[in-house]
This record gives C-alpha cells, sequence and structure tokens, in this order.
C-alpha cells in the first residue's frame, strides 16, 4: 500500500510530525479503494448539485431531512424522547414549516445526554473517528462520525480542492495539511496523495519539503502559514496553487498577506466540528453555504436578517445534529438567491454575507449596543496591519462595557507596535464604539495569553453582567 512517509525526503522535522491515523482507525486498501469509486462516481455530480435551481436544492433538502428524522426518532433515545415530547410521530416532515415547528438543540443538550447517543450507538464507537471539539465556549463534546460520514466529508473537501484550483486535480496531484489531527486518507489507493503535519512542524522544515513535494493545495491554520509568510523567498519553487485556511479567525488582510507572500489564491472556509462543511469561500469571494451537507436557517434574525445559526448535518446519520444550535451569529444573502442573479463563479447555493462568530465574540457599547467582531477586524486590516506598523497578531478582549483589553504581538525584532499606528486604531476604535470615554490598555506581548481553546481567537467579549 501507498506509504506517504516515503515522500518525506529525509528531512527530519517531516518525519517527526508526520500525522497518520492511529492503528485503531487505520486506512486500508479496501478503504481506499472504495474511496476512489465513491469519487469517480460522485465527482460530476457534486460539481453539478452546485448549479441547481433553489426549488431542486429545497425539494432534496427536505427528502433528506425527512428521512433523517424518522432515523433519529425510531433510533436515538434523545431525540425519541425530545420529539415524542413535542408530539411528532413518523412521517411527519412534509414540508418546511414541519421541518420549522421541531425543537432546537445546543451543545449543552448534547452534553447533558451524552449517554443517550454514546450508548446507542453501533456499530460501537470505537470503530468510529471521534472527534472533539475545542471546548472555548466552556463546554467540550465529543463527535463520532462512522465510515459512511467521514467518506462523504471527504468527498466534500475534495470538491472544494477543484473549486479552489479551478480544475479537475490530478490523480498525482498532492495536497498539504498543517492541521491539529490526521486526515483519514493519505491515499486513494495511490492516487489524490495526501501529506500531514501537525502544527508544531517548524515552518522552515515545511517550506523546504514543499520545494521537493511540490503540492498543489495546501490546507491548515491561519496563523501556520502566517509564520511560513514571513520567511518565504521564491513562492514559484513550492508549486502550491491554493491555500485554504480553515479552523480560527482570520482578516480578509491577513488572507491576502499570505496570498501575496505565496503568490496564489487563498480561500477562507467555515466549518465545525459538529456540522463539518458550513461554507466554503468561491473564486469570486463569496461564502457560499454547503448545501449539500448542511440545511442552514437563521434563527430570531434581526432588522439586517443577523441571527443565530440553526443548522442540521445531512451528511451525519450515525450523530444526529438536528437543528443544532451552534452559537454562530450569521446573516443570510437576501438578493442572490435566484438562478437570474447567481455568484460569478456559478454556483447557486446560498451565500452568507457574514458569519460573525460566536456570542462571546460581540462586543457591546453602551451608546450603540453590539458591535459584530467582523468590524472590529476591518479596523486592524485598516490600522494596524500595513508594513511599518510592527504587529505580527493582535487580540482584544471585552472585561467591561467601558474597558478593552488590547493585546499586540510586534514583528520579529521590533520592541513595540508603531505608536502612532496604535494611537490612530485607539481613536478609530472609540469612534467605533461611539464613546469617548471608552477605557483601551494597549499591551506588547511576545506572545498572545493562552486560551481555553488551542485555536486562535481575535476578539473575546469576558463580561460577566458586569457592565
Amino acid at each position: 500500500m501507498f506509504n506517504v512517509g516515503d515522500f518525506s525526503y529525509g528531512i527530519s522535522d517531516i518525519e517527526k510530525h508526520i500525522q497518520i491515523l492511529g492503528s485503531r482507525f487505520a486506512e486500508t486498501q479496501v478503504k481506499q479503494r472504495r474511496m476512489l469509486q465513491k469519487w469517480i462516481y460522485s465527482r460530476d455530480l457534486m460539481h453539478k448539485r452546485t448549479r441547481w435551481s433553489n426549488e431542486e436544492l429545497s425539494e432534496w433538502q427536505l427528502e433528506k431531512i425527512a428521512t433523517l428524522v424518522d432515523f433519529a426518532y425510531s433510533t436515538n433515545p434523545f431525540y425519541n424522547q425530545l420529539y415524542k415530547a413535542a408530539g411528532y410521530e413518523r412521517g411527519a416532515i412534509i414540508t418546511w414549516d414541519d421541518y420549522n415547528a421541531l425543537p432546537t438543540i445546543s451543545k449543552g443538550d448534547i452534553v447533558e445526554h451524552f449517554h443517550m447517543f454514546k450508548n446507542n450507538l453501533s456499530p460501537t464507537v470505537e470503530e468510529c473517528l471521534a472527534s472533539r471539539t475545542s471546548g472555548s465556549s466552556g463546554r467540550s463534546l465529543t463527535v463520532f462520525r462512522d465510515q459512511t460520514t467521514i467518506d462523504y466529508v471527504t468527498l466534500l473537501g475534495m470538491r472544494f480542492e477543484e473549486q479552489m484550483i479551478g480544475r479537475r486535480r490530478e490523480p498525482n496531484e498532492w495536497l498539504y495539511l498543517i492541521y491539529l489531527s490526521c486526515y483519514p486518507y493519505t491515499s486513494l489507493d495511490g492516487q489524490f496523495p495526501t501529506f500531514a503535519v501537525s502544527i508544531d512542524c517548524p515552518s522552515e522544515s515545511i517550506l523546504a519539503h514543499w520545494k521537493l513535494l511540490k503540492p498543489t493545495v495546501a490546507s491548515g491554520l491561519p496563523n501556520s502559514f502566517l509564520r511560513m509568510a514571513s520567511i518565504v523567498q521564491n513562492p514559484s519553487e513550492l508549486g502550491v496553487l491554493a491555500i485554504n485556511v480553515n479552523s480560527e479567525s482570520s482578516t480578509q488582510e491577513e488572507r491576502k498577506i499570505i496570498a501575496d507572500k505565496f503568490a496564489c489564491p487563498v480561500f477562507d472556509e467555515y466549518s465545525s466540528v459538529e456540522l463539518s462543511l458550513i461554507a466554503t469561500q468561491c473564486r469570486s469571494g463569496r461564502y457560499h453555504i454547503t448545501e449539500d451537507n448542511v440545511r442552514v436557517d437563521v434563527l430570531n434574525p434581526d432588522k439586517n436578517g443577523m441571527g443565530e445559526i440553526i443548522a442540521t448535518n445531512l451528511a451525519n446519520t450515525y450523530m444526529p445534529f438536528i437543528r443544532y444550535r451552534q452559537g454562530d451569529m450569521i446573516q443570510i444573502n437576501s438578493t442572490l438567491h435566484t438562478q437570474s442573479d447567481i455568484c460569478e463563479c456559478g454556483s447557486n447555493f446560498r451565500v452568507l454575507d457574514s458569519f460573525a462568530g460566536r456570542a462571546d465574540q460581540f462586543l457591546h457599547s453602551r451608546a450603540i449596543g453590539v458591535i459584530p467582531p467582523d468590524k472590529v477586524m476591518q479596523l486592524y486590516d485598516r490600522c494596524l496591519l500595513s508594513q511599518g506598523d510592527f504587529v505580527d497578531e493582535f487580540r482584544i478582549v471585552q472585561t467591561h462595557i467601558d474597558r478593552l483589553q488590547v493585546f499586540l504581538v510586534p514583528t520579529a525584532g521590533a520592541s513595540q507596535a508603531n505608536p502612532q499606528s496604535v494611537e490612530r486604531f485607539v481613536r478609530e476604535l472609540k469612534e467605533l464604539f461611539e464613546d469617548c470615554n471608552l477605557v483601551v490598555n494597549v499591551e506588547n506581548v511576545s506572545t498572545m495569553p493562552p486560551n481555553k481553546s488551542h485555536k486562535r481567537r481575535l476578539i473575546i467579549n469576558e463580561m460577566k453582567d458586569n457592565g
């Protein structure tokens, strides 16, 4: 069987940081060949699906959801108890109104009733892939996915890779991951190979490896690529045609820095452990909901359409997430919904105008109320992320209604961020809050203070009703 270790080219740091699934859930040649057949069979259909009409998508989603809800009601004690109390009966999902009448659930609900999920799963959880949410909300959750679910998520990822490079990926072209966990396949029976290293692999070693391996698509945390971008010299030697960043916050200007340094487009994605791929950025820069993986709606939208995401994972029948409240705030585009006005990329999947993060990433102003985190990140891009500002990273923490703590990591070799840039940032921050009395404490630090989560978080609201 294909051995990814044969392609480390003797680079010791690469050999040390290779990510491969352990023996409990190890890939086999049988699994690889089956996955390859799934890709050959599904590839064209999955691309075609992005061009379905709204009516076709809606009909397909409703049919999937009706089957999923009946299955969960019949086999999962949690959903059986929940839906029975709501008066649900098998076969009751006929219209979207029927679906919207179902109760919503949250991470807390699943954590509290986790035994009703785990004890009911068959095959046993030992035969499945377990992933833990970061626990940034203070409550971590283990999500189980069986082989069928894993394979479907892999198909979605392979389609996204082709959308990024704008053509079919050749069987000999490498995908390169810099990530926290393993990828389920190192290849599909020798085709579509994937090389994965952990996030603590030195940037210099990864770049040296790329010069030899020449991966076509690279994927990982934004911070990994920002570190590499600071030392890359000749991107044409690397072979990378597209970069995908995920799993933690990044600003548009940071992604532009990565794109400029690597001389290739950078694509963001919006995903979670519970729901998998929620939205992916297209070559026109829009975030298209992955409609054939999740049904996404907005709960209690405000006058601008911003509200809490409520979603159903259409793929994971093994551990279902139905009308799941993830806690993120989103806004769905209300104009790009007709066949006569689809996105330039050709996809008819709905577009997210904003996915602004969890509730604890929204700051609060005494004068004007809620301030979405993307507004603050745009301000950071404008004031602190240009040449001469001497800033590599920032974080804003709100502790009181009238007090913010700003942490800045100066560029290597600089003792502090540019004072004039910081002054402008603070001034415009107060203007954004419409509060001239806002207290903004700025601290230059060598590294960011640790989080509850391993992921980088740029905006954090720690107010405890102490405003």
